[in-house]
């Protein structure tokens, strides 16, 4: 295996008052030694046929802009989609799977609680596995981070 993508189902509660059904896509990973061949998009590619399938209307993700809107992304904030806690967000993006599919769907994405994640509950998991080396501080996490944060109110 060189490469794992995961979601989950999230969805668009409208001002309107509907729910839209979209996936999550995220996380998202490629070995570095097979990074810049084409196999993230390809698993892009896959999640987004696998959830028009299941009938979603779009994929929305948090993520660098500069990599997902070359695979199909755009801002949420386009459609009037905001955070939860009804904030704008840079790396807040979405990728219609139909034309038209979030057409006045101006709302709050809210996330699928499989994305709460239990630290505690995390870190006795984690004790299961052999000892690996923890990263922080990646240039990718440095920059996660600072997009993160570009919030704003709607």
């Amino acid at each position: 295996m060189v490469g794992v993508v995961a979601g989950a189902a999230g969805a668009v509660e409208a001002d309107d008052g509907r729910r839209i059904a979209v996936a999550t896509l995220g996380p998202i990973a490629v070995a570095p030694e097979y990074q810049g061949r084409g196999i993230g998009s390809a698993l892009i590619g896959r999640f987004k046929e696998a959830a028009a399938r299941l009938g979603f209307a779009a994929v929305l993700l948090c993520g660098d802009p500069d990599y997902y809107c070359g695979r199909g992304f755009s801002a949420a904030e386009r459609y009037g989609i905001r955070t939860g806690d009804g904030m704008y967000a840079d790396a807040l993006l979405v990728c219609e799977l139909y034309a038209g599919a979030l057409a006045g769907a101006a709302g709050r994405y809210v996330e699928d609680g499989i994305y709460e994640v239990d630290l505690d509950a995390a870190a006795r998991f984690d004790r299961d596995f052999p000892a690996a080396e923890v990263l922080s501080g990646t240039p990718s996490q440095r920059r996660f981070e600072r997009l993160s944060a570009m919030r704003r109110k709607a």
